[in-house]
């Protein structure tokens, strides 16, 4: 990942607000969720969701999917993966005795899995 990059994907995630959005789509996974369902759990309007979403998508951390009358929007978790790969890759690369105790080793893979675990929201009987 190029530096500049990185740095319009921190720049995008840099808002509150989007950075709220972005961790709720992370939340749906692969599915996505539809405008209305995300508006519901960041108690965004449409007119502010939309311009955050847009935001999101122009860094190129979201993708939008019509489908009917209404858009999916799904986090793009491979880009999240590389960024948190970007960012961690220099990790006390120039002390000798590595990172220490505060520092999962480097072969323990990132898990975006236990992030983006989709929501399932239980109904009372």
């Amino acid at each position: 990942m190029e530096s500049q990059h990185a740095c319009d994907l921190l720049t995008a995630l840099g808002h509150p607000v989007r950075l709220a959005v972005f961790r709720e789509l992370m939340a749906y996974g692969p599915a996505g969720a539809p405008a209305g369902t995300l508006g519901l759990a960041v108690n965004l309007a449409p007119n502010a969701l939309s311009f955050h979403l847009n935001r999101l998508k122009q860094a190129g951390l979201v993708t939008a999917q019509r489908a009917g009358q209404q858009t999916i929007y799904r986090a793009r978790l491979n880009t999240m993966r590389e960024l948190i790969v970007y960012l961690d890759d220099t990790c006390c690369r120039d002390v000798a005795t590595g990172c220490g105790p505060q520092c999962p080793p480097k072969q323990t893979p990132i898990r975006l899995a236990t992030i983006a675990t989709p929501k399932i929201k239980e109904t009372p009987p």
